[in-house]
């Protein structure tokens, strides 16, 4: 099945690329809002009491980071479910973590030693969550987003539910918003909509 194969490769080539190189991985729907230089590799986001989130991952090339990639590699090769697309991206992740921090939920990681990585809260990757995702394309939404992201470090957009939301480029959405302000040279690329 073609969609089976395509949701593996997708996953495997992140954990893969992460495990032989190392660096930090972000989903093509998130905007960074802050520097991510003086962070120290090795970290996720969470993004809800129960899982930490695929797309924001960061890894060293070597060391820790190196070996938690690797288990993520082993993980997806030997826990891949092409029917639960859930498993695969944060189910990953979250395994690894929730086994390293020895804890149940994502939310009991925060701030906790998990063996050299640090798991962020929600509202530094995934400041609005993804059940309210359609916040990110509201007009009557932008002072309301604006103000649960000004602590973040970046902010994802949750495209496996968004993907299809076209936005104009004269729209005040949020997503727009930040597009404008910390992706200036996409919006100049950009004739009619985002």
């Amino acid at each position: 099945n073609k969609f089976f194969d395509r949701l593996y490769l997708k996953y495997a080539f992140r954990y893969l690329t992460l495990w032989k190189y190392g660096g930090i991985y972000l989903d093509l729907d998130v905007i960074v809002t802050n520097s991510l230089e003086d962070i120290p590799p090795n970290y996720a986001g969470i993004e809800s009491d129960k899982n930490v989130a695929a797309g924001v991952l960061s890894f060293d090339a070597e060391g820790k980071g190196h070996t938690m990639a690797e288990s993520c590699v082993n993980d997806l090769k030997h826990n891949f479910n092409g029917q639960d697309w859930g498993n695969n991206g944060p189910g990953v992740i979250t395994r690894l973590l929730k086994s390293l921090c020895g804890v149940k939920l994502a939310k009991e990681m925060v701030n906790k030693d998990c063996g050299g990585f640090r798991a962020y809260p929600p509202n530094s990757f995934y400041p609005v969550p993804w059940q309210n995702w359609k916040m990110y394309f509201d007009e009557n939404s932008t002072e309301a987003v604006v103000n649960l992201a000004k602590d973040s470090i970046a902010i994802h957009v949750w495209n496996k539910h968004s993907e299809q939301t076209k936005l104009p480029l004269s729209s005040d959405a949020p997503y727009i918003h930040f597009a404008r302000k910390y992706c200036p040279k996409v919006i100049a690329a950009i004739d009619e909509y985002f």
